[in-house]
């Protein structure tokens, strides 16, 4: 019968309803309200076709080196929220594109942005990754951050307890008594190293790192720090104090002018009165 008549779809879940279209002047579609509205003529017959587009999904994933970090990682734009390591968020999206943006907490760094669709991207330095969605087509981008560590260059002298100053330079540079620490925190993952210049009347008598990749070299009294994500390595420098002997000439009837040769770790020629010292690490000597 000519007339008005009308039919409005429930577009369902992850679809979008993008068109409306009749082949008849008099009868349109509203794709706000889902609803085609028919106006017939008499003998008319009138089609209107909806068109729908499927949805995608993005998905934002967290992982941290070192693995298993509680360090929350906030997310802004289309996805947003915070996450953890292993973590992650996914949204229904119409197709399109959609931007995420992680605030890198202090102490980390972003090192990489992975997509698994190659129209979407990934920038380091604005911290942002890019999803180009298609119809149908689930997007995941990975943002990896590395934990930054810490170097510590420790002190120890023998005796105990001793105000000598030690001198470092490098990476972890200052000066030390004993017991003092140096310590120089939010590096990168990398080599680092710290030297000593050893004072006169001591000795550098061992250098311990408590990381089995990171090493210490008595010869260049030179600790190398090899150190991973989120680690803490230190390197203790043990320094001995020096002692001295001396060998000392007298003469009976005093003020002798004779020579007197002495050889063994104190060399050398005597007369009255006049004596010899050398330094000499703690040990035994003739």
């Amino acid at each position: 019968v000519p007339g008005n008549y009308s039919s409005t779809e429930t577009v369902p879940a992850n679809w979008k309803l993008t068109g409306i279209s009749c082949n008849d002047g008099n009868s349109s579609g509203d794709v706000g309200t889902a609803t085609a509205n028919f106006v017939l003529d008499p003998g008319e017959t009138v089609a209107c076709v909806f068109t729908n587009t499927q949805g995608g999904s993005i998905t934002v994933e967290k992982q941290t080196l070192p693995n298993g970090s509680p360090q929350a990682f906030a997310f802004a734009g289309d996805v947003a929220g915070s996450l953890a390591d292993g973590n992650s968020i996914t949204i229904l999206v119409d197709p399109g594109t959609y931007t995420s943006t992680e605030t890198v907490p202090a102490g980390w760094d972003l090192t990489s942005i992975v997509c698994d669709d190659s129209d979407s991207t990934g920038n380091i330095g604005t911290a942002t990754a890019t999803f180009n969605v298609s119809a149908d087509e689930a997007v995941r981008c990975v943002f990896t951050n590395t934990e930054r560590g810490t170097i510590i260059v420790e002190n120890q002298t023998i005796p105990g307890g001793s105000l000598q100053s030690f001198s470092f330079t490098g990476d972890a540079a200052g000066n030390l008594i004993d017991d003092g620490q140096i310590i120089v925190d939010n590096l990168a993952p990398g080599n680092y190293s710290s030297t000593e210049t050893v004072p006169e009347g001591w000795k550098l008598t061992d250098i311990v790192c408590n990381d089995a990749d990171s090493t210490g070299d008595i010869g260049t009294a030179t600790a190398n720090f090899v150190f991973d994500a989120g680690e803490t390595v230190t390197c203790v420098f043990t320094n001995t104090q020096r002692g001295s002997i001396t060998v000392e000439k007298q003469t009976l009837p005093k003020g002798s002018l004779q020579a007197f040769d002495f050889t063994g770790d104190v060399a050398g020629s005597l007369t009255d009165g006049n004596s010899i010292t050398v330094l000499v690490d703690p040990g035994t000597y003739t």
